[in-house]
């Protein structure tokens, strides 16, 4: 091997046809692991660990293939290098693994260097999952090449004929990693023994039980592992290498699943798992089980099929096997993998014959009960192969459309009956007349549908292909009358009265066929310019038409909620109605990816097109689906929601085609035809529909804001419509959806919108006090992906907002009950937008902290000294909301504004953060406030929050200045009053009145109405829990500086606590007191939780004592003793020690 790497070092091989000799014999050596260990130099190797140093036969190799040789080197070098590659990860995985298990078994816990090889092995499980993703041909990119892959060759039957085509749909884009991964990969990976290394791995007792970063990191490698082995389904090679290791497989697969088992039908199907991995999102390891497990259930069924005689009982029992798994949805995607498998496609066509075949028919019955079985157990697994969305499964069967059609129509003719046979008749129509005459005929057969009209059909007939001769075609159109059936189309739609029809169910089905063939195909630029030429896009508008019409008149369960004259259907009704849409949807999609292609090929062409009718149908369309998606967003109880990503899916696709119109200046303009009618003054004219629409498209047409950033409340419909194409059409058609997401687009769209923007912020003023959520995530969503774009579009978007807040915050007269509750909603909407990191730098540009500081001067004009509302805000309290209420909003949006969460850095977007951090001005205007509503706000909810936004600011370095400075000028202005000196109070330092702040230190306060409401006969509560972790921690952040102590902070915070250090103050003996009561706090709570009370009926305590857990662990460790500086000779610093001793205990109680 090191003669053959040599070789190519010094340039001894100038002939083609040698090097590819060598590369052939490097290639057949490298199948084995002694063949890689000795081409990359670890031959031989003594242990598992992998040898450092460089590899000269890969660096070889690599130079080899920087040279630019022909495409054949060039391909063969790249695929050896790959299978390398391959080899070095695995073996380094497996070195990682048994070091992991090593340490595991000697030292019983987790160690740093056990941690390390931990991180080692999810760094190669990364690596080695995109290896394995990245196979498939490597194609040549000269410009020859390229021609030559897209080049319709001329055939006998025509150039659009179905012999020229139908190999454009297996090349097409519309499907998910179906290339066979190559053997010889699959055999180094169980030399390098993946398999039950993996298995051993995730069954370590001490790895599942162990906590913080080693668990984190655990975590992540059983999701790795999990994405590794579903990457394996998605091709032959990958399913049978899984089958022919069954026992290997099976010792994973529990180590997967754990403990815990879940139910067939509640587990995901197989892509919809793979997009949810992709993006970063959970698929629990036990899912991922049952997944593999589905799956290799179906193999083995494809196993037996073929083998068992085809018209026996055996046979039929694997039939209905494999019928009982198509149930769920998981078990339907894993009936897909018939595709990989072209002989069981062939045994269930022989099947279809199996009706008129070998046994004797009876005069009554017609057939006998064992050929019917067979027959249609075997048609309603083909309908779940051709029914499938993609273009891998289309592929598998359009081949055999002819034979289909032939078995189907002698096995059960005239039948007019809705069983499996009729209705896989009706699907695989459209693929007979593309055999027969293919392209051009087959979309002049969606147009036939697509009118609506059944001029051409008999009485006893629904299918088009039941009049053609569907052993014999030309490719040519069999009639003239054929030629008239666009000009027809052209006459129906351009009658201003066509406003569409309601389309027959087998019609949907027949024109979904249609439509997806035509998708599929149209990726050739030949075939795209030939439908344009013959009228596609009049095809494709009458069907945008008449789904949105059929959607428009579907019933609206909303209606039968609130709605007591509505009569409700039945529930058949309503499932078949639910049907009806979700086939709707199925047609939708491979219509306008249809529609999306011929616009981009027509773009290509540099043609200006103007097209009003087509843009109000897709806008006409969005108005009615974007309610329905939002419907559904708001209830994703089903782990695989297939409506809402079917919903999702449409919308995603109607925005990418109406990008078209902005980014390359069609006529009419896209954002004034959707805010033509909007005024100032008319917003009220908005409906429901209209806003839903308006706000989902403007959301879909900038990019993902990063669903993972939203700290609590990530929007109901980011995560969906982040995986909703994915999960339709694969990774790659998603990329080419996305087409308008390209920088150079975006510009254009944001220069299109900028004169809108006072419209669009005139929309979010009116519909941000919604108590509809949907709809307050559209519009943070929006204004969050604009924010991450252009800020000062943002800014632009929020003024009315603020303008209007600010104006009622800062009028000194009493708001009415209206204003009272809008303010509430719009501080609300504030708090919520400050979820995401982005919006704090916006925020903080807009002066939002003094608008909080006012709001919370509001909030206390409202309370008296005990903290209870005045009299004036009883009527509002009645509605629910009051001014006090205002805190809540204005608490939390502290909170986040304090927060040290470091936020998403967008590439070239710096100045979102030149203001990103709460100055300490405006913390020492806020910090006054946090510690007056300490003392006046009884313990609930509000506290809770209050306790929260001090935490937060005191854990940030200008909010912890701040609180020293704010308590050291108030010390100083007791000290000058008790000298007899004269003070002016001003400002905000009038809030912490003097010679009350002495009777009743703030935190001090707080602290003893948190003893009586632990103490009291009510018991513990989950606001109290929360208020005394709060409280507790947050007083520990303000001590600590890193890992020393602030002595500023620590003197500050005694006065809080009403800790004296000095004679002056006049609380002699009082300083103790105040110990023993923040002590006995501690010892109540702790006597409380041991003793006294069983939280196994309230989840909400539990799950606050559980997130407790980790602060206990980390307090635990802290001995304020130790922590430096802590000057021992001052005897005034003991009480620190206390006092700090108190609150640690506080919390380690809880």
């Amino acid at each position: 091997m090191d003669q053959l790497a040599y070789v190519f070092s010094h340039d001894m091989v100038n002939s083609t046809t040698i090097r590819l000799l060598l590369l052939g014999v490097i290639e057949q050596a490298t199948r084995h692991s002694v063949g890689c260990e000795g081409f990359l130099g670890w031959w031989p190797r003594e242990d598992e660990n992998i040898p450092s140093g460089i590899s000269e036969g890969y660096s070889r190799l690599l130079n080899l293939l920087l040279q630019k040789p022909r495409h054949d080197v060039a391909s063969l070098a790249t695929f050896v290098l790959h299978r390398l590659r391959f080899y070095e990860v695995a073996s380094r995985y497996e070195s990682a693994v048994l070091s992991i298990l090593g340490g595991l078994s000697t030292d019983s816990k987790v160690t740093a260097d056990t941690s390390n090889m931990l991180i080692s092995a999810k760094s190669q499980l990364k690596k080695l999952l995109k290896l394995i993703n990245a196979r498939g041909p490597i194609e040549d990119p000269s410009p020859v090449s390229c021609a030559s892959r897209s080049l319709v060759l001329v055939q006998t039957e025509g150039l659009l004929s179905y012999k020229a085509t139908s190999s454009f749909i297996a090349s097409s884009n519309c499907c998910f990693l179906n290339s066979d991964i190559d053997w010889h990969l699959l055999s180094l990976l169980k030399e390098r023994g993946f398999l039950p290394l993996s298995a051993a791995l995730l069954s370590s007792s001490i790895l599942r039980s162990d906590v913080g970063d080693a668990m984190d990191i655990y975590l992540d490698i059983a999701s790795s592992i999990g994405a590794i082995i579903l990457s394996l389904l998605f091709c032959r090679s990958g399913l049978i290498f899984l089958l022919h290791h069954s026992e290997l497989s099976a010792t994973l697969l529990r180590a997967l699943r754990g403990v815990v088992d879940i139910s067939k039908e509640e587990c995901v199907p197989l892509r919809y798992a793979s997009i949810l991995m992709s993006k970063g999102f959970a698929c629990g390891p036990q899912e991922v089980a049952t997944i593999v497990e589905m799956h290799l259930r179906v193999a083995n069924a494809i196993d037996r099929l073929l083998t068992s005689n085809p018209h026996s009982e055996e046979f039929l029992w694997v039939l209905w096997e494999l019928c009982g798994l198509s149930r769920s949805d998981c078990g339907r995607q894993a009936l897909l993998v018939l595709g990989f498998f072209p002989e069981a496609v062939s045994v269930l066509i022989e099947a279809l014959h199996s009706a008129k075949e070998l046994e004797p028919v009876t005069k009554n019955s017609g057939a006998s009960p064992l050929n019917l079985a067979i027959l249609h157990s075997a048609a309603e697994i083909f309908e779940v192969l051709v029914t499938d969305s993609t273009a891998f499964s289309l592929g598998s069967w359009i081949g055999h459309a002819r034979e289909l059609h032939k078995a189907l129509h002698s096995s059960s003719p005239g039948s007019n009956k809705k069983d499996a046979p009729t209705r896989l008749l009706e699907w695989i129509d459209a693929g007979v007349v593309y055999h027969k005459n293919g392209v051009i005929g087959l979309l002049r057969y969606a147009a036939v549908l697509a009118s609506g009209g059944d001029a051409h059909l008999t009485s006893t007939s629904i299918l088009v292909s039941d009049m053609m001769d569907v052993e014999n075609g030309t490719g040519e159109p069999s009639s003239g009358s054929d030629f008239n059936v666009m000009e027809n189309l052209v006459k129906i739609i351009t009658e201003k009265s066509f406003d569409g029809v309601t389309l027959r169910d087998c019609s949907i089905a027949q024109l979904t066929t249609a439509l997806r063939i035509l998708a599929f195909i149209s990726e050739n630029s030949t075939v795209a310019a030939a439908l344009y030429d013959e009228g596609a896009l009049m095809v494709i508008y009458a069907i945008l038409v008449n789904c949105r019409f059929m959607l428009e008149r579907s019933s609206n369960s909303y209606d039968y909620l609130v709605d007591d004259v509505t009569e409700c259907n039945s529930s058949s009704d309503l499932l078949l109605e639910r049907n009806r849409e979700q086939s709707l949807v199925d047609l939708l999609v491979p219509s306008l990816v249809l529609l999306i292609t011929i616009l981009q090929k027509l773009q290509q062409g540099n043609e200006q097109h103007k097209n009003t009718k087509l843009m109000n149908a897709l806008l006409r369309l969005h108005r009615e689906v974007s309610p329905k998606l939002a419907a559904c967003a708001a209830d994703l109880s089903s782990s695989y929601p297939n409506s809402a990503l079917g919903f999702g899916g449409v919308c995603h696709l109607v925005v990418s085609a109406l990008a078209f119109w902005p980014i390359y200046g069609w006529t009419p303009g896209l954002f004034h035809s959707l805010l033509a009618s909007v005024q100032t003054t008319s917003i009220l004219a908005l409906g429901p529909k209209e806003t839903c629409s308006l706000l989902c498209l403007l959301n879909d047409l900038f990019p993902e804001e990063g669903v993972w950033h939203w700290r609590n409340g990530m929007p109901l419909l980011s995560a969906l419509k982040t995986i909703a194409i994915g999960s339709l059409l694969g990774p790659q058609k998603e990329r080419q959806v996305d087409w308008y997401l390209e920088p150079g687009h975006l510009e254009k769209l944001l220069s299109q919108l900028r004169p809108h923007l006072d419209k669009i912020a005139q929309i979010i003023h009116h519909y941000a006090i919604s108590a509809l959520i949907v709809i307050q995530d559209m519009l943070r969503v929006l204004i969050i992906r604009i924010a991450c774009l252009k800020p000062e579009n943002a800014s632009v978007l929020l003024r009315p907002i603020l303008s209007w807040i600010r104006i009622r915050v800062f009028d000194s007269s009493y708001p009415s009950e209206m204003d009272v509750y809008k303010v509430h909603r719009f501080l609300d909407f504030l708090a919520c937008l400050l979820e995401h990191p982005c919006a704090k730098a916006l925020l903080l540009k807009e002066g939002v902290p003094e608008i909080l500081r006012e709001a919370l001067e509001k909030c206390l004009d409202a309370c008296d000294a005990d903290g209870k509302l005045i009299l004036d805000d009883v009527n509002s309290a009645k509605c629910g909301f009051t001014l006090t209420g205002w805190c809540l909003p204005v608490f939390k949006s502290i909170s986040l504004l304090c927060s040290s969460r470091t936020p998403l850095q967008y590439s070239g977007r710096h100045d979102l953060y030149k203001f990103e951090d709460l100055s300490s001005e405006d913390c020492l205007l806020i910090a006054p406030y946090i510690l007056k509503f300490c003392q006046v706000l009884p313990v609930g909810k509000e506290l809770v929050f209050c306790l929260t936004a001090f935490k937060e600011l005191v854990s940030c370095n200008g909010g912890q200045k701040a609180l020293v400075s704010t308590v050291c000028n108030t010390r100083s202005t007791l000290e000058e009053l008790d000298s007899g000196g004269r003070h002016e109070r001003n400002g905000n330092l009038s809030l912490l009145n003097e010679f009350e702040w002495r009777k009743n230190p703030p935190l001090f306060c707080c602290w003893t109405k948190l003893l009586e409401s632990i103490d009291s006969k009510d018991g513990l509560s989950t606001y109290a829990i929360e208020a005394v972790s709060a409280l507790s921690l947050g007083s520990l952040r303000f001590c600590v500086d890193g890992k020393s102590l602030n002595l500023d902070a620590v003197v500050a915070l005694k006065y809080l606590f009403g800790l004296a250090d000095d004679d002056k103050s006049g609380t002699e003996g009082f300083s103790e007191e105040n110990i023993n009561y923040i002590q006995k706090l501690a010892t109540v709570l702790n006597s409380n939780i041991n003793d006294e009370y069983d939280f196994s009926a309230n989840p909400d305590i539990q799950t606050t004592l559980s997130q407790l857990n980790y602060v206990n662990e980390q307090i635990a460790k802290i001995d304020p003793c130790q922590l430096s500086p802590w000057p021992s000779d001052d005897m005034g610093l003991v009480l620190s020690a206390d006092i700090f001793h108190g609150i640690s205990y506080a919390l380690l109680s809880l």
